[in-house]
Parts: C-alpha cells; sequence; structure tokens
C-alpha cells in the first residue's frame, strides 16, 4: 500500500512540471526590459522640458531721473531669473531658460531716485 501511495504522488509531481520548451521562449522573447539603460531612443530624439527664451526690456522708455536703475525678473512662482543694477541708457537683453509651459514673465523696475516710482509688469515670452 505505500507503493501505491509514493507511485501516485511520483505520477501527480511529473505531471505538473512538464512543459514545451517552444512556449519558453516565445514568452521571452515577448518580454521587454524595464531597465533604464536598456531602453534606447533613435539618434534624433531630443528631451527637454527646458528652452531658452529672450527677455529684453529698454529703460528709456521708463523715463528715470535717477542714475541707478534696478531689475528684478521673476516667474509666477515667485522664481528670481535676474536681480541687478542695469544700464538706463541701453537695452536690457538676457536669454532665460524656463519650463515649456511658462510663457510669461513679471519684471520690477525702479531706481535710486525718490522722485522715481517702481514699475512692475509683465513680458510674454
Amino acid at each position: 500500500m505505500r507503493y501505491f501511495y509514493i507511485l501516485v504522488i511520483a505520477s501527480f509531481i511529473v505531471g505538473c512540471g512538464g512543459s514545451d520548451d517552444n512556449n519558453n521562449t516565445n514568452m521571452a522573447e515577448e518580454l521587454t526590459s524595464s531597465l533604464l539603460s536598456e531602453q534606447f531612443a533613435p539618434d534624433n530624439a531630443q528631451f527637454s522640458n527646458f528652452e531658452n527664451k529672450p527677455f529684453s526690456l529698454d529703460p528709456q522708455s521708463f523715463n528715470f531721473d535717477g542714475n541707478n536703475v534696478y531689475l528684478k525678473v521673476y516667474d509666477t512662482d515667485g522664481n528670481v531669473f535676474y536681480l541687478g543694477r542695469i544700464n538706463k541708457d541701453a537695452l536690457f537683453s538676457i536669454e532665460l531658460v524656463l519650463p515649456n509651459s511658462d510663457s510669461i514673465v513679471a519684471y520690477d523696475i525702479f531706481t535710486d531716485s525718490a522722485n522715481d516710482l517702481s514699475i512692475s509688469g509683465d513680458f510674454v515670452l
């Protein structure tokens, strides 16, 4: 009787473990890797969340009396891109590196003169 149980258990184990090699190789070919190092992109692909956008401002158009003109350029989240003194007689230009979705920056321009008011505005890029 003991041999009968061993024979039944052995036949059960043999029946569960069998497989066809062709099915395993087809499954392996269909699987793709999830490793970043094994993912390839075409040579002409570009991955960029930011782009350069020109910003320019003419301080002469504000007719300031003060000698020192200061400029602050920032986005709606409060990130400051420029803060400093600029030449009041020349066009001020810089390249801003902004997220692709940003198209407007704000600016504040002011002088060291008590006669001049601080001016705030938006610049569409």
